[in-house]
This record gives C-alpha cells, sequence and structure tokens, in this order.
C-alpha cells in the first residue's frame, strides 16, 4: 500500500496504522516465544543474542533502505522492501518443505 501512496491518497493511513499495530503485535509475541522455546540454562545468553541481532538488523534495513531511497524514490524503497518479504517467506516455505 505505501508503495502506491499517490494513488490511494488518504489510505495511506490506514497502511500506516497496519504497519504500527503489526510492530506492536509482532515484538511481544517473539520474546515471549523466545523467553519460553529455548533453554533454561542459557536464556540469558540466547535472550541477549537475539536482541543484538534484532537491532542490527532494524539499523541495517535502515541503512540499506536509505540507500535505496537515496538511488531512486520512496516508492522504489517499499516495492524493494516487498520483494524481499516476498524472498522470506519463499525461503521460511522452502525450509518447511525440506524438513
Amino acid at each position: 500500500m505505501l508503495a502506491f501512496g499517490e494513488q490511494l491518497g488518504n489510505f495511506i493511513y490506514l497502511s500506516a496504522i497496519f504497519n504500527g499495530l503489526a510492530s506492536a503485535m509482532l515484538y511481544p509475541t517473539i520474546m515471549t516465544y523466545i523467553s519460553f522455546a529455548i533453554p533454561e540454562k542459557k536464556k540469558h545468553i540466547l535472550l541477549g543474542v537475539f536482541l543484538a541481532t534484532y537491532d542490527l538488523g532494524f539499523s541495517a534495513g535502515s541503512l540499506a533502505m536509505g540507500i535505496v531511497v537515496q538511488l531512486s524514490s520512496y516508492a522504489m524503497m517499499f516495492i524493494v522492501c516487498s520483494f524481499v518479504a516476498l524472498i522470506a517467506i519463499g525461503a521460511v516455505m522452502f525450509k518447511k518443505n525440506i524438513r
């Protein structure tokens, strides 16, 4: 939705609301799952690793998409993000089929 903001007009706010809701619900859910799924003996180390990689991915993604914006436009950045998400979904589905 964000990639085609000019054509959507005020519906762009709906996209921002859904983006915020997804972020607000995803992080606590992942943290809760990880806190139960990892072994008790290494819980603090592994939670620290998760938090560090989450922050690294957040900042590295911002850096990479900032470069895309500088070289093209915001619409292109959102299109690239959509393709990256589709590739990630495909990788998860492919890995699930291998098991």
